[in-house]
């Protein structure tokens, strides 16, 4: 896919807006003012990344397990060294890690972690579905009515 400048501009503005939100919320002054806003940019990132999955899975030669080892392999292991050195250091209990690898809840700053795991892990279902309607429109109607 060739690349989409101005939506790569738009995941730095929202990373950038993470990025402050957490610096100012960590000032005592000034930090409870901008508590939650960065819940914002999390929005947009989350949406372009959804779209740029999409596009990926649109290709004729899009492959399930070559996409499953292409983005789990490159994310987990360096989320496992992060929780691994978070329970040596002591800033993160056996207990919360665990449910971290499990991908049952995110400890901390790492709760965006199980959440784009799972939507990696997801997102071939509506691969399989964008196939099924792109080949047949009768699937579409069906899914209108159901959902």
């Amino acid at each position: 896919m060739n690349r989409i400048k101005h939506l790569d501009n738009i995941r730095g503005i929202a990373c950038l807006i993470v990025m402050i939100s957490h610096i100012i919320a960590s000032n005592s002054n000034i930090g409870k003012y901008a508590n939650g806003c960065g819940k914002i940019g999390v929005w947009f990132f989350m949406i372009l990344s959804g779209f740029f999955l999409m596009e990926q899975l649109k290709k004729d030669n899009f492959n399930v397990i070559d996409y499953y080892k292409k983005k789990l392999i490159r994310i987990y292991p360096s989320y496992l060294i992060i929780l691994s050195f978070g329970i040596i250091i002591g800033s993160i209990s056996f207990k919360d890690a665990y449910l971290n690898v499990l991908l049952i809840k995110g400890y901390a700053h790492l709760w965006y972690m199980p959440v784009i795991i799972k939507m990696y892990l997801i997102f071939p279902i509506f691969w399989y579905l964008y196939k099924l309607i792109n080949n047949n429109k009768k699937y579409l109607f069906f899914l209108v009515i159901v959902f």
